[in-house]
């Protein structure tokens, strides 16, 4: 097991639970590299009978800015606050399980509207296709301290019904999916439509491949 998660360490949110206490810390300091603030948060919450914590550091253009899921048997990151756990940075855990608790906390807390969305660090990273009514993503994460991986995600409209999300990751960014993170379509169907749209992006120069890597340009 050990071995396992260590190949996912560096590569890149629920249902019955009750949450017994929320402690909500908001600090501002001074940014080392310029005037702007800091922003620390801190939500603690339950899970399935389990305490976690996430702490949450912002600060615009500063590439520290990350979430935490912190609990006592593992901690998780977020590394840019895009929802999407990236890495199991402690803990004998899968990248999926911590997604699941972490997009509890995160649905929890956009329903009490106290979320605050970022702007998608990764955009100059992102591909995508759009269909009537489908959308296909990939964006490339390149990790300072690591290999680069890929998300691929599915957003599909149904009619009379909210948009479904599934989203996967491509551990090695090698064109294999390797896990689900969210959503209801199965992997083996994603594979197809991740291989469909890496094709599509190659066509337009918009995706490089190698024989060991896809990277969206």
């Amino acid at each position: 097991m050990k071995n396992e998660l260590n190949s996912l360490r560096y590569l890149r949110k629920l249902l019955l639970s009750l949450l017994t206490s929320v402690f909500i810390l908001l600090i501002s300091i001074s940014c080392s590299s310029s005037d702007q603030d800091i922003k620390v948060a801190g939500y603690r919450f339950t899970f399935e009978g389990k305490d976690y914590y996430i702490k949450s550091i912002y600060c615009q253009n500063n590439p520290e800015s990350c979430n935490q899921l912190i609990s006592r048997d593992f901690e998780a990151l977020d590394s840019n606050q895009d929802r999407i756990i990236d890495e199991i940075t402690r803990g004998d855990v899968t990248i999926s399980e911590s997604q699941r608790i972490y997009s509890y906390a995160l649905d929890v807390l956009e329903k009490e509207n106290r979320l605050n969305d970022i702007r998608d660090l990764n955009e100059e990273f992102k591909y995508t296709i759009e269909y009537l009514n489908i959308l296909f993503e990939i964006t490339s994460f390149p990790p300072s301290n690591g290999d680069t991986f890929n998300q691929f995600k599915i957003i599909q409209n149904k009619f009379g019904s909210e948009q479904e999300v599934s989203i996967f990751v491509d551990l090695k960014a090698d064109g294999k999916l390797d896990d689900v993170l969210a959503g209801p379509h199965s992997l083996f169907e994603a594979q197809q439509q991740y291989q469909d749209t890496i094709e599509k992006g190659v066509s337009e120069n918009k995706i490089s491949r190698t024989k060991d890597l896809i990277r969206v340009k």
